[in-house]
């Protein structure tokens, strides 16, 4: 709940590592509902995801306007900056909302 009593609705999401100085996390639920494999986006039912990496004992805050809509990834290092890239630092989440 921020200052002017707004409540958030949060998505707290598990994350994992299949490449170097990254971390992944799905923004998307996944079901299944009479047999059939059903995707789904939180558009519209979130307001941020939470993430928590172990490594380094820390949150990460991504807001659902900056969430891509099957899974993010999060870079703590790379060789280049390239402008596509989602800094994991930029997401640091300092116990207030953004």
């Amino acid at each position: 709940m921020d200052d002017g009593g707004e409540l958030y609705r949060i998505q707290r999401k598990m994350r994992w590592t299949n490449k170097e100085n990254t971390m992944q996390f799905n923004t998307h639920s996944q079901t299944t509902k009479a047999g059939k494999y059903h995707e789904d986006t939180y558009h519209g039912e979130v307001n941020a995801f939470l993430v928590r990496y172990p490594e380094n004992e820390k949150i990460y805050w991504i807001g659902i306007d900056d969430a891509t809509e099957q899974k993010m990834e999060l870079r703590f290092d790379a060789e280049l900056n390239h402008p596509s890239i989602n800094w994991a630092e930029e997401y640091e989440f300092s116990g207030e909302i953004p």
